[in-house]
């Protein structure tokens, strides 16, 4: 029974149960030490027996106390994996969302094929990580698969968020689809980190994936030696046939407990391969989805470039095919604008009728304006001339006004000259007129006491002619 309990547990354990560990070492342990105390007395006839039995116990057992020492990788690599699962639905609900944002917006169609790209990815994703929990599922191509697609919705999610001149992805300015990339790049990165641990402890789970195999390839050849050395047993005890009955009734019981539980494991399993069959097709119609989606937009693509090729060539009588197709709207754009060059070639063209006209009447009046400027350049010639011949009579004019000046200059200092002279014989004569009025003042003093003084009369008459004869001198020499 330690046998089968073994295989249950350690197929339970591979898939993160914790308690199966603790189930496993002890049907381990147990089963161990069972045979030991078999083998220490046993006979010669059933030594043959118990050599069977003793190398498949000892695999078992050291297959058991791998699995059992692998228990922190198993359990954080089950839980990665069942996370990844679980994001991987958020991814595809997220992806959606963005898909039917950019169709709302009209974007470019290498930003909608990478949109279409990454619901595709999220799938496959998810799909990769049920392949790890199959029985097969460790293999160097389901990990060369999960990592390339890791990094493939990498570059794309972050290529349509800030644009990616490489792939010929725009980045997206719309601030609602923003923030659904942005919580797409999130989550994604939180999917990247779980990814991380699972490819970490490949190698862990592979060396259990080996160990479960060795242990349930054994298990059916370990219950049938345990079953041969339990009837060497009964024989040499001499048991009796009931007990014999009962015994072989007890061993079919566990048979056909293994046998169900094998049976179990494989519903299991088919029932994990059937899940991870269904959702790769679920991802392949996708991706055929995707890839219909893509061709259907490039064979569009195509037909509005050719479309375009007459336009670029000059035909603005070119109209691009508008359909329900990523190109209907570019297509309907592009009319209009074709529309828009035309009026604007026919304004061009009216414009340069216009301009002919006016340069031909700027050519006449440029002819015009020559022969005013020949006729203008003879007066100014002759203009000149005059000016010359003026500025010679102006130079002979300014030589005499030299001459002018240095008389003018000589008789101005014959002048102040006279002026000084002048101004001494002003003041001389008022000296003199200071003079006589103080004698005129003594005279009408001496006038008032002349009648006073008689005696001194002729006196004064004397004085007066003097003073008459000094006043006529002074007015000669004024």
């Amino acid at each position: 029974m330690q046998s089968q309990r073994v295989a249950k547990s350690i197929s339970a354990a591979l898939l993160g149960s914790n308690e199966s560990f603790s189930e496993l070492k002890t049907s381990a342990d147990k089963l161990n030490s069972d045979i030991q105390e078999l083998g220490g007395g046993t006979s010669s006839s059933t030594n043959a027996d118990l050599a069977k039995v003793v190398p498949l116990v000892a695999s078992t057992v050291k297959n058991a106390e791998s699995v059992v020492k692998l228990e922190p990788v198993l359990t954080q690599t089950n839980k990665a994996l069942r996370d990844v699962n679980r994001q991987s639905d958020r991814l595809l609900e997220t992806t959606e969302t963005i898909t039917s944002l950019m169709l709302q917006q009209n974007a470019p169609a290498t930003n909608l094929a990478a949109a279409s790209q990454l619901n595709m990815l999220t799938q496959r994703i998810g799909k990769s990580a049920n392949e790890f929990l199959s029985f097969e599922g460790v293999s160097p191509e389901a990990v060369f698969a999960l990592g390339k697609d890791l990094n493939t919705f990498n570059t794309l999610s972050k290529g349509l968020l800030d644009g990616n001149p490489g792939m010929q992805l725009s980045a997206t300015k719309d601030p609602q689809l923003r923030s659904q990339l942005q919580n797409l790049v999130n989550s994604f990165a939180e999917t990247r980190k779980l990814s991380a641990i699972i490819l970490a402890n490949l190698q862990g789970l592979s060396s259990a994936r080996v160990a479960q195999a060795s242990v349930v390839d054994n298990s059916l050849p370990l219950l049938n030696a345990l079953q041969a050395l339990q009837q060497r047993y009964s024989a040499q005890a001499g048991v009796s046939k009931p007990a014999l009955l009962f015994i072989v009734l007890m061993a079919l019981l566990a048979l056909l407990a293994l046998a169900g539980l094998a049976q179990l494991y494989v519903q299991e399993t088919r029932s994990r391969t059937q899940q991870s069959e269904l959702q790769r097709q679920q991802a392949e119609r996708q991706e055929l989805e995707a890839r219909r989606t893509n061709e259907a937009n490039q064979s569009a693509i195509l037909r509005l470039m050719n479309e375009l090729q007459n336009v670029a060539e000059g035909d603005l009588t070119q109209q691009a095919t508008v359909t329900e197709d990523i190109t209907g709207a570019i297509a309907d754009s592009v009319n209009y604008t074709v529309e828009e060059l035309r009026n604007l070639v026919s304004q061009v063209q009216s414009t340069a009728d216009q301009v002919s006209r006016a340069t031909s009447q700027a050519q006449t009046t440029s002819s015009n304006l020559l022969k005013s400027s020949e006729q203008q350049l003879v007066e100014i010639r002759e203009t000149g001339q005059s000016v010359l011949d003026m500025a010679e009579r102006i130079n002979a004019v300014s030589s005499q006004a030299q001459q002018s000046s240095l008389v003018a200059r000589q008789s101005l200092a014959a002048a102040e000259q006279g002026l000084h002279a002048v101004r001494d014989s002003i003041d001389g004569m008022n000296a003199i007129r200071t003079q006589i009025q103080d004698t005129s003042k003594r005279i009408k003093r001496l006038g008032e006491s002349s009648q006073e003084i008689g005696e001194i009369t002729e006196l004064i008459s004397d004085l007066t002619e003097q003073t008459n004869v000094l006043a006529l001198n002074a007015a000669i020499q004024a």
